[in-house]
């Protein structure tokens, strides 16, 4: 098993902000998570350096690229999951 952060930790790691963190696991756009309970939220460092490693670009278009690739992708993901659940 891979080692494992809380949020606060992630956060620190990405130099981000946990509301950020919590945004992101509502609305999508962050990286994978593991849900132990509702408030037991754990991410696993190798799926925070998959998501970095998913984001990194030369210039500033090619960020934007990735970034709407990115975005749409994970949408496809949410209806998929949606539709599952039906």
């Amino acid at each position: 098993m891979s080692s494992v952060l809380n949020e606060r930790e992630a956060a620190r790691m990405l130099g981000l902000s946990v509301r950020t963190l919590q945004t992101w696991r509502r609305v999508g756009g962050g990286p994978r998570y593991v849900s132990l309970s509702r408030r037991a939220i754990r991410y696993r460092i190798a799926d925070i350096e998959e998501w970095m490693d998913q984001r990194v670009a030369q210039n500033t278009t090619e960020a934007e690229q990735n970034r709407r690739e990115y975005t749409s992708r994970e949408s496809e993901n949410k209806n998929v999951k949606h539709l599952a659940q039906r």
